[in-house]
């Protein structure tokens, strides 16, 4: 009986920890970062530096606002050394 108990409350756990990260979207701007022949990377609102890994050219507007979520890519490298690199999920331009 404590085994099911706890196999139940681990999954509840599991269950409202991913729900909570997916329903959490980021406001930003996308920005010209002039580093190395320059890319377009994000500033968050609250002032975090993103190099999205797959922003679609239609968001590639110096100014633009948008809302979405990221995944930080915690073992990739890029030559621009600016920001956490980062794959983008479900873009919303506003």
């Amino acid at each position: 009986m404590i085994k099911i108990f706890l196999i139940g409350l681990i999954l509840i756990l599991i269950i409202s920890g991913c729900s909570l990260f997916e329903n959490d979207k980021t406001l930003g701007t996308v920005t010209w970062v002039n580093i190395e022949g320059g890319f377009y990377g994000i500033i968050t609102d609250e002032n975090k530096q993103i190099e999205p890994t797959n922003l679609n050219d239609e968001l590639k507007v110096d100014g633009k606002r948008i809302r979405f979520r990221y995944e930080i890519l915690n073992n990739a490298v890029s030559i621009y050394m600016w920001g956490e690199i980062a794959e983008l999920h479900d873009v919303d331009a506003l």
